[in-house]
């Protein structure tokens, strides 16, 4: 059972001592050296040999039960939890590979129909082996949300290029920050990844992405739900566009960067321009 933190708790930094005593604290024996990682929208992301440590908020307990909860289930695309340091950063363990962050440019990987299969079954597989996690009620995640409502899971919530790994050959294996996991709904979760993987993008938007020439999204959209095995497709197309209407909301809401709203806003109106073709593709 966690403790019941309030709201002072928190802001005194409660959740590291929290999360010390939960889980225990990660001695540290390696002598390596440490290099900052690109990416992390948290704050320093830090490699020491095989693990990598982050700084850690009051969603951390939530985060690291979770994928404690995938490792027993034996789902092998997401990081280990090995404890937290000395300093109080969590310390998960570091997935090899190479990230859109470490390349010069975007990567063809990121563009393959391979790997649109390779994230739909990767997705799947996550989401089958969450299907049984029960979180404690008192856990909170990053949205401020606790606890399951019928018919949620946990979801990644975030499953965009920016946080999926591949190995050498450009195969993607894995899926890094979990920092925004939270309670949704399997096709919440899969509608905001297609959005990402897919490259539901107006044509401005492909073109920043290594796109020559704008992609068949309609055939993409169909291979990726084919291998994640959704078999009720009807009002994907509507899934996906409330994500982002949810997203612009929020980003409005928040003062957020006036560019992603445009970029946004013009996401939008080129999926509600492609609609028919999106949904006569995966019917």
């Amino acid at each position: 059972m966690v403790a019941t933190q309030s709201r002072s708790d928190k802001r005194q930094g409660f959740h590291a001592a929290s999360l010390t005593t939960r889980r225990r604290v990660y001695r540290d024996t390696t002598t390596e050296r440490s290099e900052r990682l690109y990416g992390g929208w948290g704050g320093a992301v830090i490699r020491t040999g095989g693990t990598v440590r982050r700084s850690t908020g009051d969603w951390t307990p939530a985060v690291h039960a979770l994928l404690t909860h995938l490792e027993s289930a034996g789902f092998d695309g997401s990081p280990r939890v090995f404890g937290v340091d000395a300093e109080g950063r969590e310390v998960l363990s570091f997935i090899e590979g190479q990230t859109v962050a470490t390349a010069a440019s975007w990567p063809e990987w990121a563009r393959s129909e391979s790997n649109l299969v390779r994230v739909g079954s990767m997705l799947r597989r996550f989401h089958d082996a969450v299907e049984t996690f029960r979180p404690d009620p008192e856990l909170t995640w990053r949205s401020g949300r606790s606890g399951l409502e019928p018919g949620e899971i946990i979801g990644h919530n975030d499953v965009s290029l920016a946080n999926l790994v591949a190995d050498s050959d450009g195969r993607i294996h894995s899926l890094i920050d979990w920092d925004n996991a939270g309670p949704t709904t399997r096709r919440k979760d899969l509608a905001i990844a297609a959005w990402h993987v897919v490259a539901l993008h107006a044509p401005a938007h492909a073109e920043a992405r290594g796109w020559t020439r704008q992609p068949d999204v309609a055939r993409r959209l169909r291979i990726f739900l084919d291998a994640y095995g959704l078999t009720d497709r009807t009002g994907f197309v509507d899934d996906i566009l409330d994500r982002l209407g949810h997203a612009l909301t929020k980003l409005s809401a928040n003062g957020g960067c006036a560019e992603f709203v445009k970029l946004l806003q013009a996401d939008i109106a080129f999926i509600e321009s492609n609609r028919e073709a999106l949904e006569r593709a995966i019917a």
